[in-house]
């Protein structure tokens, strides 16, 4: 039973072991992928936020409002 259960461990070891040289070259692209797409998506939409309040008001009219309201 102990000597299974060695030969299991080993084996988990060493499949470890080549999975860490394997996937190695993945782990840049995993981590930016994990990390930045959320900062994209947080980048993207500060930047938009930018741009909108960048924008100047547009005047109210009044008699514009008025007119959609009739129409209602």
């Amino acid at each position: 039973m102990s000597l299974a259960f060695l030969v299991i461990l080993l084996g988990a070891v060493l499949s470890e072991a080549v999975a860490c040289f394997l996937f190695l070259p993945f782990v840049i692209a995993i981590i930016t992928v994990t990390v930045g797409a959320p900062f994209m998506t947080w980048f993207a939409v500060l930047l938009y936020g930018l741009q909108r309040r960048a924008q100047p008001l547009r005047p109210f009219d009044a008699t514009k409002h008025q007119l959609d309201a009739g129409r209602r």
